[in-house]
């Protein structure tokens, strides 16, 4: 494929090892990782990647039964972590995806 690469493995095994590597900033970073650890796991490993032009999606962060627990509960612990605010850029309620921009906390 060109332009993107296919990694197998789990997150914990495989984000490490991919941005250990130095990478471009991303205009989009796509997350289907579903659960807490996966998520936090893969936005830890991906800040090198991010800035404030940097669109994240993530595919189940609202409207699934265990969404306050899951990849939601990522992303709070990640932006409080790391001094982010986020501002919600799309919502689709129909396939529970929702796009974010990153800011820093101006504290």
């Amino acid at each position: 494929m060109d332009g993107g690469t296919f990694v197998v493995g789990k997150f914990k095994d495989t984000a490490p090892k991919f941005f250990a590597k130095k990478r471009p900033l991303a205009s989009l970073v796509n997350f289907d990782s579903d659960l807490y650890s996966s998520t936090k796991c893969a936005l830890d490993n991906a800040i090198s990647v991010i800035d404030a032009h940097t669109v994240l999606i993530f595919d189940e962060l609202l409207n699934n039964k265990n969404w306050k627990e899951d990849e939601y509960k990522a992303l709070k612990d990640f932006c409080t972590e790391n001094r982010y605010e986020y501002d919600v850029v799309a919502v689709s309620f129909f396939t529970k995806q929702v796009a974010v921009k990153l800011t820093k906390k101006n504290t």
